[in-house]
């Protein structure tokens, strides 16, 4: 069995650990801030009044905390043509730090811990933070400042493949909401009391009535499926997506919820992460690419287990940091969280462990989303 490595430089803020990894100078790949004085605005940002009022709310939080107005420049959304609503966000964003900038500077902190500084091209959670902005989930915005969790923080932001009925069933819940408080017709609020006692909820029902009666309700029921493609316009384009998958955490957490198990799928980084399926070989090589295109000195290894219900081996990839441990990132299906640090042998012993997930032991399984 042969471990295959690449090798960069930087660090790595990896939950409870933190490790160096010293390989030599690498070149930098991050954007250039649009309030870097060496910023060239793009032909059709130069005649775009959001852009350059995007750049005067950044100038002005730049007076107060220097970094956040420079790595909020970096982010994909201001380095293309600015919309008047990312705009509008931005300076959304910009009141939020300023009602609570203490605890905004403490959460920038270790939100700049996620990925390497001198080889990601822009702060990815910086990023969930806009789009939280951009999507009006303020509440959510709020309570991720004050008490920072990157899984938090995720869990609000990013919709993948195994979140969407979790993300459907809130925004329901939230345009319930708007509509029973909207509601003008003292009947139909009765009507409504009486089923949410009855059946313990009353979500459906609610958005049933308001589409019965519109008259009734001075809101407008929002359909989720245009939200969604919001979503998964974000997810769609490979290349988008490797550059913000640029850290283990933000690697780890993608394939977690976004992928299938399918034993005999093998296929590139690319096609696997079109068909959001593959077998254990597959996902850890998507898992090594993206780790290798964030900076890190990867590795790959494949271990048979010939005791194995399901398969005869069984593959994963990680990283090595600088005391050459091993750090498992990629151990689909079965890791639940990233794990090590190992040397070679326990490293072999926890991928031939529980290698593959077992048959159900009911007829009927319904998958219930990882969620705190």
């Amino acid at each position: 069995m042969k471990i295959y490595s690449h090798r960069y430089f930087g660090f790595l803020s990896l939950f409870v650990f933190l490790f160096t990894v010293f390989n030599g100078c690498s070149t930098t790949r991050s954007n250039l801030s649009i309030i870097d004085k060496d910023y060239i605005p793009s032909r059709k940002n130069k005649t775009n009044q959001h852009f350059f009022a995007a750049q005067t709310i950044l100038a002005k939080i730049s007076s107060k905390n220097k970094l956040l107005a420079f790595e909020l420049g970096k982010i994909p959304e201001f380095q293309n043509v600015v919309s008047p609503q990312e705009k509008d966000a931005l300076f959304q964003l910009s009141k939020l730090y300023y009602e609570d900038s203490l605890n905004f500077d403490m959460s920038l902190t270790k939100m700049c811990q996620v990925g390497l500084a001198d080889v990601r091209k822009y702060n990815t959670p910086l990023q969930a933070l806009f789009w939280l902005v951009r999507d009006g989930q303020l509440n959510e915005i709020k309570d991720i400042i004050k008490y920072f969790s990157l899984k938090r923080l995720l869990d609000y932001a990013w919709l993948l493949e195994h979140t969407k009925h979790l993300k459907r069933w809130k925004w329901h819940n939230k345009e319930a909401n708007k509509l029973l408080e909207s509601c003008l017709n003292d009947d139909l609020k009765r009507r409504i009391k009486e089923f949410h006692i009855k059946n313990k909820g009353s979500i459906d029902y609610i958005i049933f009535l308001a589409e019965k009666h519109p008259e009734a309700f001075e809101y407008k029921f929002k359909p989720f499926n245009a939200n969604l493609k919001v979503h998964e316009n974000r997810w769609k384009d490979f290349n988008t997506v490797v550059d913000r998958l640029n850290s283990p955490e933000l690697v780890f957490y993608f394939i977690k919820n976004n992928f299938n198990y399918e034993q005999g799928e093998y296929g590139s980084p690319k096609k696997t992460f079109k068909t959001k399926a593959g077998n254990s070989k597959a996902i850890a090589e998507l898992g090594q690419f993206l780790l290798r295109k964030a900076g890190y000195k990867t590795f790959i290894r494949t271990v048979k287990t010939p005791d194995s219900s399901c398969c005869f081996e069984h593959t994963g990839s990680g990283i090595i940091v600088g005391d050459g441990s091993y750090i498992l990132v990629v151990d689909f299906p079965k890791g639940k969280k990233i794990a090590g640090p190992y040397d070679l042998n326990s490293l072999d012993k926890r991928l031939m462990f529980g290698n593959c997930l077992e048959p159900p032991k009911i007829e009927f399984l319904i998958h219930f989303p990882d969620f705190i």
